[in-house]
């Protein structure tokens, strides 16, 4: 009899320490998509551009709190020259420094916004893609920035990706961009090793929410735009595969003009940068903006061979 109690007690304990558990993964799933739960990051960075040249002006938006920076290129000679910066998912604009300097050394003045939750902007409910293009729309108005250029990392792609569909630009540059928001949750599921079985009706549950998934489907979108595109993805991308993804997005886009890609080798995601021949690829690509034509096509699609992640069930 007191081994049954003990063993009644002990099934007890783990079932109600699993329920425990298992609400927990649910909360920090659902927080993940929409706000930042990297708080404890770095706010002390500096944006460099323009500071010694007194070019910089460090700004903010209210309703809610974002902060900016306008960093004037000395050397720009067309007033379109601009680019906005948009980071990745829990990180700052201190992500973007070392891709603004290909743009900086070539004349470019630029924009780096922090997202809501994220660097020195304020908290506020909800944070996600959508909110982050949002903004950077916002910024574009308030600095009468017309048709600049869009780069975005991961969720900064996101929000490229919204901006461009809602106003007139010169470019996008796309680092690491999914192809739909229901593969997006799905592979971050996979990434974190949560069991689809178990999840699957959180899942469903996020794209159920009031946020425009359909309307800003990248692989539907980025077709429907008339300005040249870049699509960069790292070859060992783990979180949002590129035979899926990178992938899909090209396939989306084949035959239509303007458009340039990258399968980064031995990159992983968001790493793209630190490949030796990001600078020159990127310096390219804006070489060419002025001639793009509409007899410029996509080339052949490339043949993606990745070793596809097993998918925990």
């Amino acid at each position: 009899m007191l081994n049954d109690g003990i063993m009644k007690h002990y099934l007890f304990t783990l079932t109600i320490g699993t329920l425990i558990i298992y609400t927990v993964f649910v909360i920090l799933l659902f927080l993940f998509f929409h706000t930042n739960l990297f708080i404890w990051r770095s706010r002390r960075y500096e944006i460099p551009f323009g500071k010694r040249e007194g070019t910089q002006e460090k700004k903010e938006l209210k309703n809610p709190k974002i902060v900016y920076w306008i960093c004037k290129n000395p050397n720009q000679k067309n007033p379109e020259d601009w680019v906005i910066l948009l980071h990745s998912w829990g990180r700052n604009s201190a992500r973007m420094v070392g891709r603004g300097s290909v743009y900086w050394k070539m004349g470019f003045s630029l924009v780096f916004i922090d997202a809501r939750c994220h660097g020195q902007s304020s908290f506020s409910w909800p944070s996600n893609g959508f909110t982050f293009g949002i903004d950077a729309i916002r910024v574009a108005e308030t600095e009468n920035l017309e048709r600049p250029i869009i780069h975005g990392l991961s969720a900064g792609a996101i929000a490229a990706v919204y901006f461009a569909k809602n106003r007139p630009i010169r470019a996008l540059v796309l680092e690491a961009l999914v192809c739909n928001y229901r593969e997006m949750v799905y592979d971050t599921m996979r990434f974190f090793y949560l069991p689809r079985k178990l999840f699957s009706w959180m899942a469903e549950f996020l794209l159920s929410l009031n946020f425009p998934f359909d309307e800003y489907t990248p692989e539907h979108v980025l077709p429907t735009l008339d300005c040249p595109i870049f699509l960069i993805h790292g070859e060992e991308d783990r979180f949002f595969p590129a035979e899926k993804h990178f992938k899909r997005n090209l396939e989306s886009l084949n035959g239509r003009p303007n458009v340039a890609s990258w399968l980064v080798p031995n990159s992983k995601h968001s790493k793209m940068a630190q490949h030796p021949d990001y600078p020159k690829r990127l310096q390219k690509f804006l070489r060419e903006l002025s001639d793009f034509t509409n007899e410029m096509y996509l080339e052949e699609i490339p043949v993606v061979e990745i070793k596809k992640p097993q998918r925990i069930d």
